[in-house]
């Protein structure tokens, strides 16, 4: 079982978006995947439109537990509980060992191929909890400076659990990208240059059908199979599987 973190503490790069079509393209070619949102947001339980009594909140609570929720075949999700996530994070915030707190409470949780983290871009208890839970972290980068900032930071942050809890770089992903904009194209280098074979191949272009799955209550490939956005999450999918 492969646990994946979406991470990167500038918001708006997608790591949502990447979380749910990765999470859709791996259950197409056979995987089972668990998407946690760990977003007070909850961006995840917003784009498949349901809901569920027991949430992480709840998981995260003296002897808690939550709703694994199915919302496609493959695919299931833990939602946040929004607003409550954000009360339960402030009542273990002095608590010791808080860190493994997830770790502990998702240790029976076994039976998938892929467990995504959809992290928020702030630096929260929920956040590190996450990070010493994973063993592995995607970052996305939109074609923007203070993106590339966010990745910067991030690795900064995993860089400091070090030791206690060792997480690897999997890959940075290049999202958003407009190749008529010079900028795009300078990130894009930018980032291939510091980070190197670290970076993923394939570059998510910016696609409308992309900005309009989650409106829909639908993954790219539902919404729009033909569009570059679905050719493109093939493309990610089919090098997530081929790594390691």
């Amino acid at each position: 079982m492969q646990k994946i973190g979406l991470a990167c503490t500038k918001g708006g790069v997608g790591k949502t978006s990447i979380a749910i079509n990765l999470a859709a393209g791996l259950a197409a070619k056979g995987k089972k995947c668990l998407i946690i949102d760990c977003d007070a947001q909850g961006n995840v339980q917003n784009c498949f439109n349901v809901s569920s009594e027991k949430t992480l909140a709840d998981l995260l609570k003296p002897d808690g537990t939550c709703d694994i929720v199915s919302v496609r075949t493959g695919i299931d999700i833990i939602n946040s509980g929004k607003k409550r996530l954000q009360r339960v994070e402030i009542s273990i915030s002095g608590e010791r060992f808080r860190e493994k707190l997830l770790s502990k409470r998702l240790q029976d949780v076994n039976s998938y191929d892929y467990v995504f983290c959809d992290l928020s871009p702030t630096i929260t208890e929920i956040n590190t909890m996450a990070l010493y839970y994973v063993d592995k972290i995607i970052i996305p980068v939109s074609m923007s400076f203070y993106a590339v900032s966010g990745a910067v930071q991030i690795l900064d942050e995993v860089e400091e659990i070090g030791s206690e809890s060792p997480v690897e770089l999997m890959g940075i992903v290049c999202n958003m990208f407009d190749q008529r904009t010079v900028m795009s194209k300078m990130i894009v280098d930018a980032v291939r240059e510091q980070w190197k074979d670290k970076v993923f191949k394939t570059v998510i272009r910016k696609n409308v059908a992309i900005e309009e799955s989650p409106s829909q209550h639908k993954t790219i490939f539902e919404h729009d199979p033909g569009s570059h956005g679905a050719e493109d999450f093939l493309n990610l999918t089919n090098e997530v599987l081929s790594y390691g």
